[in-house]
């Protein structure tokens, strides 16, 4: 098992990598020419949310509590799934692309209904 898999909120991605899955069933049952859309990883829209607001890439693995080379890997990965820029870096400064700005308004809904989510199920523990 790899060291992200074993990261907790992973199990979403890790079900879905896992053999005989439905989706691991689906693709193998799909035209070759057919791509199925990555899912976008919460925690790289956190990263890139935190950069969005910060605007630096130093303050941003501070506040995450992570290196700035894991901030910088997780906003280039991101930009590869979304196929786009999301960042114009200026020096110090990371200024949001307008492909940035859309996604930032995407990934501010998904973040917090994810957060919504997880507030009701805790309720519905208590």
């Amino acid at each position: 098992m790899s060291r992200a898999e074993k990261l907790p909120g992973n199990e979403i991605t890790t079900a879905f990598r896992a053999v005989g899955s439905p989706l691991a069933t689906r693709q193998a049952s799909l035209p070759p020419t057919t791509t199925i859309p990555p899912i976008l990883d919460s925690r790289k829209l956190l990263t890139f949310v935190t950069l969005a607001r910060l605007e630096s890439f130093t303050l941003t693995a501070g506040e995450m509590a992570i290196t700035q080379s894991a901030v910088s890997h997780a906003i280039k990965a991101l930009e590869q799934e979304v196929g786009c820029r999301l960042f114009d870096r200026r020096g110090r400064r990371a200024a949001l692309t307008p492909a940035g700005e859309q996604l930032l308004a995407h990934a501010n809904r998904i973040l917090s209904e994810m957060q919504s989510a997880c507030h009701t199920m805790s309720a519905m523990v208590k």
